[in-house]
């Protein structure tokens, strides 16, 4: 029995199937961790922003967890590195995830132009509003999607972006949800 692709579970596939709205951060680092090629943890650093996301007193902590790749989420299509940023707020025991950073690179041009394409493919007749753009002094290409269905849940506004990297010669795409990823 196949089952219709939703706007939820077409974000999820990007995650490589975790869902990154509905669990701890716990257990979405866990499953990253079961997918992922490496996973690097930074050292816990105090943030006076998180303390003002938590809404919460005493000392609040960062932690990023980047998960890196050296194959895509989405089956036949071709890309040469990527990774996953994960920003975790902590006080006390309090854990929430403040931040994810998704970026896949790509060395040749076209397969970054696919892999972009492919995505718009996946999010066009899932999404209530759209809008695309082409950055003309910098280079890039956008794309937005957002879905008011009311049966939706969890992430409901993405952006990606297709562009060359600033660092390297390589071409990427970055993925950027909106409205929260964790409870």
């Amino acid at each position: 029995m196949s089952q219709t692709l939703t706007f939820g579970k077409a974000v999820e596939q990007l995650y490589f199937n975790v869902d990154v709205t509905g669990k701890s951060p716990d257990s979405i680092i866990n499953e990253f961790d079961m997918v992922a090629q490496e996973h690097h943890v930074s050292k816990p650093m105090s943030s006076l922003s998180v303390n003002m996301d938590m809404d919460a007193e005493g000392t609040a902590w960062k932690v990023s967890h980047t998960f890196k790749f050296s194959k895509g989420p989405l089956p036949n299509m071709a890309n040469d590195s990527g990774y996953i940023k994960i920003g975790v707020g902590e006080i006390g025991d309090r854990k929430k995830i403040i931040e994810i950073e998704w970026c896949f690179r790509f060395q040749k041009e076209l397969d970054a132009i696919l892999f972009f394409e492919e995505l718009k493919g996946i999010f066009m007749p899932l999404s209530t509003k759209q809008r695309f753009e082409d950055d003309k002094i910098n280079p890039a290409r956008h794309a937005e999607f957002s879905t008011r269905n009311v049966n939706e849940k969890g992430v409901r506004d993405v952006t990606f972006s297709l562009g060359k990297a600033f660092n390297s010669s390589m071409y990427e795409i970055r993925f950027i949800p909106y409205n929260g990823y964790s409870k």
